[in-house]
């Protein structure tokens, strides 16, 4: 697998940008869950490239109109069920995650347990 980390430098989303810390923070956990996945998904996942985020940039927010905390990941490609041998030159396959969405997610949830406790 591809990790390819991203700081959103580009983005013009000042406000959810995140911190080097939290993001650094993020991303640690995230290779921990990676490393400690079973190998039968390690090996589904060996040859996709997946491009970690603060967010997903103005134009996707935009095509899907969502917020940038309203999203936790993409994946741009063809899907396995609509794939044919007669497929060349398409762009391959990317899974793309978005710390921001994650950790607005995680905080959501994490809200609504103490709500009911």
């Amino acid at each position: 697998m591809t990790l390819t980390h991203s700081d959103a430098a580009s983005k013009k989303c000042d406000m959810t940008d995140l911190d080097s810390a939290t993001r650094d923070f993020f991303d640690g956990i995230f290779e921990e869950v990676l490393a400690s996945a079973p190998p039968s998904v390690r090996d589904l996942i060996e040859t996709l490239p997946v491009v970690v985020e603060d967010h997903p940039d103005e134009s996707i927010q935009q095509e899907l109109g969502i917020n940038a905390d309203e999203i936790c990941g993409l994946h741009s490609g063809v899907p396995l069920t609509e794939r044919s041998v007669e497929d060349s030159g398409v762009l391959p396959d990317v899974v793309y995650l978005y710390r921001l969405g994650i950790i607005s997610a995680a905080n959501d949830k994490m809200t609504e347990e103490e709500k009911n406790s």
